[in-house]
């Protein structure tokens, strides 16, 4: 049988005064408990902080020795290229996306009246030459 009444205490639902008397009584909720207390015993002696006198200047001793140092870059000058041509080519795209677009005219260039004034215009200028062309 599975009791829960532990994880009801842990949870804040079940009274300490009310835990502590069902766990007198029940051997799966004591067990439970004990390993919990056992466990969190455990983690407080690991929060001891570790003191090693001189580690920090080791440490930065071996970075400045390091042969390959000089490789530990994070941005070289290309990927620092490449990476700006994206961040422009991105910019664009999105400024092309969210400018408003022109709208097409309203009107169009010539009226159909203007336009036929010029096919009258036309035809006016082609019966012109053809009537020089007679008379030469």
């Amino acid at each position: 049988m599975i009791c829960n009444k532990f994880y009801l205490y842990l949870n804040g639902e079940m009274d300490e005064k009310s835990f502590l008397i069902h766990r007198e009584n029940c051997p799966e909720c004591f067990r439970a408990f004990k390993e919990d207390k056992a466990l969190m015993d455990q983690a407080a002696s690991l929060n001891k902080k570790l003191e090693i006198p001189d580690l920090w200047p080791e440490i930065q001793h071996e970075l400045i020795l390091s042969p390959d140092r000089k490789d530990r870059r994070r941005f070289s000058p290309q990927v620092f290229a490449w990476s700006a041509a994206a961040a422009l080519l991105i910019v664009i795209s999105i400024w092309t996306l969210i400018l408003p677009q022109p709208e097409p005219p309203a009107a169009r260039i010539l009226s159909v009246q203007a336009l036929e004034q010029v096919r009258e215009a036309e035809e006016n200028y082609i019966s012109a030459i053809e009537a020089l062309e007679d008379m030469a």
